[in-house]
């Protein structure tokens, strides 16, 4: 009778631990599992910030780009302007020159 007793008691016991056993194990997979979800959730966070971070600077890149072709553009437009006046005061000269020069042509042969 005690044999059956001690038996029994022995089997609760280990029926208990291992009750107890799986539940810690279950408890750390849980645990693994929520902290892997967790570093994969800072890990897409991060790489949305460098996305993010990237096409600001892409952003950045061409408005610089776009501002460098308007001030050539500006510039160049400027001396265009700068070489007609010139050629247009050079012909003007020429032209007073070329009137000067018939003015004083007509005054010597009268």
């Amino acid at each position: 009778m005690i044999i059956i007793i001690i038996t029994i008691i022995i089997i609760i016991i280990i029926i208990i631990i291992i009750i107890i056993i799986n539940i810690i194990i279950t408890i750390i997979i849980i645990m693994m599992m929520i902290i892997l979800i967790i570093m994969m959730i800072i890990i897409i966070i991060i790489l949305i910030l460098l996305l993010l971070v990237i096409i600001i600077i892409i952003i950045i890149i061409i408005i610089i780009i776009i501002i460098i072709i308007i001030i050539t553009i500006i510039i160049i437009i400027i001396i265009i302007i700068i070489i007609i006046i010139i050629i247009i005061v050079i012909k003007m000269i020429i032209i007073i020159i070329i009137i000067i020069i018939i003015i004083i042509i007509i005054i010597i042969i009268t």
